[in-house]
């Protein structure tokens, strides 16, 4: 699940040919039969099955607002539609973390709960061994589909292992570690794993480095692209935010220098950024939430900004309804989805209390300025039937 999970789920299976995107959201966010109906259409002729995984499914229960919480019912009351229809030729899995059980969206489906409950599957550490065949099997499948002997050296994967036992690693890092040692050094060997800086350092000196590359002024705009890329999460963590990529290249004058950050952050090198295409659009984000949990730098910035990240978070969900509303081609906008009042206010102070302008989410900007010339406007408008009135009742008295 993503930021936008139902247009997200209807890209996904319109690519399945299940159907045009646009025709998919709505039967997902107007009936709660919409997506069994869709993976009806994809389901093999015959006694054919269907396998569909709903993977981060936490990530769901992050963030408020009436639009977010609008696509966490539809997406939940489509799920649970399922679960009354109980079709055997459907089944579902669902990869989640165990932070939203508190979430009043969760508790308020005593249904969902209870499914969470009876067929929950724990995934539990592996052994040695499993790790062991973890390490090795890819570069057996490696050495057998490109007929090549390549090994690790003698004692290496013993090392790796014995560095589980550290609290900081996972399986996420060793993978990332395993890729570097591959990729930029192209060797597996000791010396080679111990100028990474060990599986415990691997990723934040591998990150730090990769900053560290970038020229003072560019810098400044991947700490931009970093903090636009993360947003408050459940239980006090913060977690990855997929972002459209035009929203990240910000205005005009940005465009160049942000674009060509933004292309060293996701080069294979680098691989801090990811880039996903859903539809005709193009959405960037974290490569994985490791970074969050490994990177010195990202915590550091988090920790410096995490006030004005919240009230971004908060003010986003307004602008980005009122984005959708001026996509139709001559369209304004809906007004109704403006900033007012001590909102309005909010989002001014907001934006000038950032230090730097890079720093400012675009879309707020946008809902800002435009929400200022509603209000000119509308006062102005104001003052035009005022004076009428008055020279009218001048005239009849």
């Amino acid at each position: 699940t993503g930021i936008e999970p139902l247009s997200d789920l209807a890209h996904y299976l319109s690519e399945q040919e299940a159907g045009p995107p646009k025709q998919l959201s709505a039967a997902l966010s107007q009936r709660d039969d919409g997506l069994l109906e869709s993976l009806q259409k994809l389901r093999p002729v015959g006694d054919g099955r269907v396998l569909f995984i709903v993977d981060q499914f936490e990530e769901l229960f992050v963030g408020e607002g009436q639009s977010r919480a609008s696509e966490r019912q539809h997406f939940l009351d489509n799920l649970l539609w399922i679960d009354v229809q109980s079709p055997r030729w459907l089944t579902i899995i669902i990869a989640t973390r165990e932070n939203f059980y508190e979430h009043p969206d969760y508790i308020g489906r005593p249904r969902l709960s209870q499914i969470v409950q009876d067929e929950n599957i724990p995934l539990r550490a592996l052994s040695n061994q499993q790790l062991r065949q973890a390490i090795e099997n890819p570069l057996a499948v490696f050495n057998q589909q490109y007929r090549q002997h390549v090994q690790f050296q003698a004692g290496l994967i013993d090392l790796i292992i014995q560095s589980f036992v550290h609290p900081a690693v996972s399986l996420p890092l060793l993978q990332y570690m395993l890729r570097l040692l591959w990729i930029e050094k192209n060797q597996l060997t000791h010396q080679a794993y111990n100028s990474l800086g060990g599986l415990e350092r691997v990723l934040d000196r591998h990150a730090t480095q990769i900053f560290a590359d970038f020229a003072g002024h560019d810098q400044r705009l991947v700490k931009a692209i970093l903090v636009a890329l993360v947003r408050p999460g459940l239980s006090g963590e913060y977690t990855r935010k997929r972002v459209r990529r035009d929203m990240v290249l910000g205005d005009v004058g940005q465009r160049e220098d942000r674009g060509r950050v933004l292309n060293r952050l996701s080069d294979p090198r680098s691989r801090i950024v990811s880039e996903q295409h859903i539809g005709d659009i193009v959405y960037v984000e974290l490569t994985h939430e490791i970074l969050l949990r490994q990177w010195t730098l990202l915590q550091g910035l988090i920790e410096a900004r995490k006030e004005r990240i919240e009230e971004r978070e908060r003010l986003l969900p307004t602008a980005e309804l009122w984005l959708l509303s001026t996509s139709a081609p001559g369209a304004r906008g809906d007004s109704s989805y403006l900033y007012q009042g001590s909102t309005l206010k909010r989002a001014q102070r907001h934006i000038e209390e950032t230090p730097s302008p890079e720093d400012t989410d675009q879309t707020i900007i946008a809902c800002y300025q435009a929400s200022r010339l509603h209000q000119r406007r509308s006062r102005i408008r104001l003052a035009v039937t005022l004076s009428t009135t008055l020279v009218l009742l001048d005239l009849l008295f």
